[in-house]
């Protein structure tokens, strides 16, 4: 049998911090290897990526979180990707919840433009959803080539990918957790043997991690003694990720009478917070063998939460009792929720601000983590503003030439050959294209730290 000729690209994720993109090439088949972006929408990789996306035969993610999937609306909504994407079902369901939620902590701000909704939801309307185990063979140029989900543990639904050809076997395998966890399986390396290639990343490799239960008894620790001080806790997280773990690990605090949690107030703040919780409901089978029996059992779904209130704005969680602690997005701090809790919160010295990921370097998460002793921060403050006396009549007066031309351009009669329409109306898409705002730095995932009240006292500058 003919060995196969097997090329990697890395656009992105191999010797930094940055966001994983990996382009696999086995002869003429070319597998995109997740399309991550961070939540500052850094253009570099993407950048080298547009010229080859038309020649990419199918695409593969590991995970639901935007470090993993971020630019994926971005490629399928203005680079004309159209090729099958392939992912677990969670990922799928989760990832496009994360990215919804990540557009809206943009668009509430500033303009956001790289990408719409309607570009998530078509990009995810070409994902084909599998199970684990379930493998799909190639045709035309890719005849031959097999492609398997593996469990990866770490988050619902998170995928080692084995890909086959012939005898040649390949293992993309990143992000993933050995190791039991609340609700979830360790990944499952059984159905892999002694691959030809191994693509996997050493974030890891020489942290320590502690036990879950030292982990437990610190953040519970840390909780209580915020708590009963008369301060807020603000746990900075993912959207429908890692969030689910501690959501499900709170919950069974409170619900534990000895624990003296049931006097405060639990909240997940985040703009699809109800989606998340309906669709973890509906996804026990892909959780922990412990939580599917004692599920088969009792019919007690974990995520039937009796004391989390469920809020999808700062109204919402104003009407949630004080003292109490608020599952919040995004874990970088940059933006969403946690951003403007941590503006109102963390000059309160009673206050505490829980990270429980490992954030991407230039991001307020780790600029906190870096430097624990600093007491004062300056942070940026982006919103919307809405123009009045000057500063409106000003833009209406930018406004009426092209309004006007419109309307002319419009009228019925008006001359001029319809080419030229064509001719302008491509431009314009030209213009659109060209003129995208894309600015940032890059993300990571990792283990849990806590900050309490580490930027008391932080000076936020309006800007407009």
């Amino acid at each position: 049998m003919a060995t196969c000729i097997v090329k990697l690209r890395a656009f992105s994720g191999a010797q930094s911090e940055t966001p994983p993109c990996f382009l696999l090439q086995i002869d003429e088949f070319k597998l995109l290897l997740d399309c991550g972006w961070d939540s500052s929408f850094k253009a570099d990789y993407v950048e080298q990526l547009k010229p080859v996306t038309k020649e990419i035969d199918a695409v593969l993610l590991s995970h639901s979180d935007p470090f993993y999937i971020g630019a994926l609306p971005y490629l399928v909504g203005r680079c004309g990707l159209t090729c099958p994407i392939y992912s677990t079902v969670p990922v799928r369901r989760m990832g496009q919840m994360m990215l919804y939620d990540l557009h809206a902590s943009h668009a509430t701000v500033e303009e956001f433009n790289l990408f719409s909704l309607d570009d998530i939801d078509a990009a995810f309307d070409r994902v084909h959803q599998l199970k684990y185990q379930q493998t799909v063979t190639f045709e035309g140029k890719g005849h031959g080539i097999a492609i398997t989900p593996l469990p990866a543990g770490h988050s619902l639904g998170a995928t080692l990918w084995k890909i086959v050809d012939g005898e040649e076997e390949i293992v993309y395998a990143l992000g993933y957790n050995h190791k039991k966890e609340r609700h979830l399986n360790g990944a499952s390396f059984d159905l892999t043997f002694r691959p030809s290639l191994l693509i996997t990343d050493c974030a890891n490799m020489l942290y320590n991690q502690r036990r879950r239960r030292a982990r437990d008894e610190q953040l519970m620790t840390s909780i209580l003694g915020t708590l009963r001080d008369g301060g807020n806790v603000l746990i900075a997280t993912d959207t429908a990720g890692r969030c689910l773990e501690l959501t499900h690990l709170l919950e069974q605090l409170w619900q534990n009478q000895q624990s003296g949690l049931m006097a405060y107030s639990l909240a997940l703040l985040n703009c699809v917070a109800h989606n998340v919780v309906e669709h973890a409901k509906s996804q026990v089978e892909w959780m922990s063998d412990r939580v599917t029996k004692q599920f088969e059992l009792s019919r007690d779904n974990p995520f039937n939460f009796r004391y989390l209130h469920v809020c999808h704005s700062l109204q919402d969680l104003a009407r949630v009792r004080e003292p109490r602690v608020v599952l919040a997005s995004q874990a970088d701090l940059d933006w969403g929720f946690t951003r403007q809790l941590f503006q109102q919160w963390a000059g309160a010295e009673n206050n505490a601000i829980i990270l429980t990921q490992r954030s991407p370097p230039g991001s307020l998460a780790r600029h906190l983590i870096d430097n624990r002793n600093v007491r004062h921060v300056q942070i940026e403050v982006k919103r919307k503003v809405r123009l009045e006396g000057a500063e409106l009549e000003a833009l209406q007066r930018t406004k009426r030439p092209h309004a006007a031309a419109a309307a002319s351009s419009a009228a019925p009669g008006a001359t001029g050959d319809p080419a030229d329409d064509l001719d302008d109306e491509s431009s314009d898409d030209e213009d659109v294209d060209k003129d995208d705002p894309m600015n940032g730095s890059v993300g990571g995932v990792g283990g849990l730290s806590s900050a309490a009240g580490a930027a008391g006292g932080a000076r936020a500058p309006d800007r407009a």
